[in-house]
């Protein structure tokens, strides 16, 4: 069995020390040891570490976790600090570090910190390079109504397909109120709106720059932070980055806002399949089948999908309307359970992790395998 490569980074003899002899295992090797100091990037470069462990004694490790996140393809980053604070935690997150642990627990749960980040880095892998064989997917998750569960879809739907372990991604375009980061107890600096900005022809090398990633492996392009920098965000500015991101992601999920704006449009032209989530009361119905009758008049009927969330037996309205107003049956039903939706969404766990069992759990995960084909 292939040891995993650990680099440690640490300006303290004592704290190397306290590693060198917590990760001295079978299984793992530590190939280097680095100051907090830009050069130490170099040194991962040459070293092609599995997992970096960046020990947190000053600010200064958050730009370095910046550039070995975005020069040192496949790495992992885990933030080792004293004492963990969330708003450590948090800039962490923001900075492509993946992991973060305290020094102060016990050596097996650093241990164990350390070996997971080594086995979800491969969906890092190559991040720089285009993914090999298979045909990537866009999905968009839309509904013309808010409030019925399309961003849980999105982000829930995203995660799963990350936690398979291929590459996946998800873009936020609700330019007024974007909650994917919020979902996922993530910031970002940078977003979609500072994207749009970006002059030149785009790559994968720029557009990575402005994206966080989720300890599950999810690459996140946060929405806009104020409604006033959704304003920045043109419909060329999402088909560039659809078609700069495909040939690096197995698949690209895409929150959507409700309505049929330039942008929202572009997006649905450039997804394979469309998402329309509906609940069980009238209005949402009604705009289900309203946005049925303007995606057949796009031609987009074919690749659409109802998703129906919140389904229970003593709903006023059941399955049966839904089909009736629709002309067809939901391609995917999500039994209600707010109790553990609302839950996940305040600690900012995705449903497919946090509670996967649940019957809710299980049929996400069961649209992401579907999904992939698979």
């Amino acid at each position: 069995m292939a040891q995993l490569k650990v680099f440690v980074i640490s300006d303290s003899k004592e704290t190397r020390y306290k590693l060198k002899s917590v990760l001295e295992t079978p299984d793992i090797a530590i190939v280097g040891y680095g100051d907090v100091h830009p050069a130490s990037t170099q040194k991962a470069l040459g070293l092609a570490p599995a997992v970096v462990v960046l020990c947190y004694e000053n600010e200064t490790v958050f730009e370095l976790a910046e550039r070995i996140y975005q020069n040192v393809p496949g790495c992992s980053i885990v933030l080792a600090a004293e004492k963990l604070t969330m708003q450590v935690v948090r800039k962490a997150q923001s900075c492509g570090i993946g992991m973060c642990v305290s020094l102060e627990e016990e050596p097996q749960t650093i241990l164990d910190t350390v070996r997971r980040a080594g086995a979800l880095g491969h969906t890092r892998a190559n991040i720089g390079s285009a993914r090999i064989g298979g045909e990537s997917r866009v999905v968009s998750v839309f509904s013309p109504k808010g409030g019925t569960g399309k961003t849980t879809v999105a982000v829930n739907v995203a995660s799963a397909i990350a936690g398979m372990g291929r590459k996946a991604a998800i873009i936020d375009l609700n330019l007024d109120c974007a909650c994917v980061t919020l979902f996922l107890d993530m910031q970002a600096k940078d977003t979609v709106a500072e994207l749009s900005q970006e002059r030149g022809n785009l790559t994968m090398d720029a557009l990575r720059t402005y994206t966080v990633q989720h300890y599950s492996g999810l690459t996140v392009l946060a929405g806009p932070n104020s409604p006033e920098d959704g304003e920045f965000v043109q419909a060329r500015s999402v088909e560039a980055a659809i078609a700069v991101m495909r040939p690096f992601f197995d698949c690209i999920v895409i929150d959507l806002p409700a309505n049929f704006e330039e942008h929202t449009l572009t997006a649905l032209e450039n997804s394979d399949l469309v998402f329309v989530v509906l609940q069980p009361d009238i209005a949402s119905v009604k705009a289900a089948h309203m946005s049925m009758t303007i995606l057949n008049s796009l031609r987009m009927g074919e690749k659409t999908k109802f998703v129906y969330n919140k389904s229970a037996k003593n709903s006023f309205l059941g399955i049966k309307d839904a089909r009736k107003a629709l002309g067809r049956d939901p391609d995917y039903v999500l039994p209600f359970d707010d109790q553990t939706a609302d839950k996940c969404q305040c600690i900012g766990r995705p449903i497919v992790a946090e509670a996967s069992r649940t019957p809710l759990g299980r049929q996400l995960k069961a649209i992401a395998r579907e999904v992939m084909g698979g």
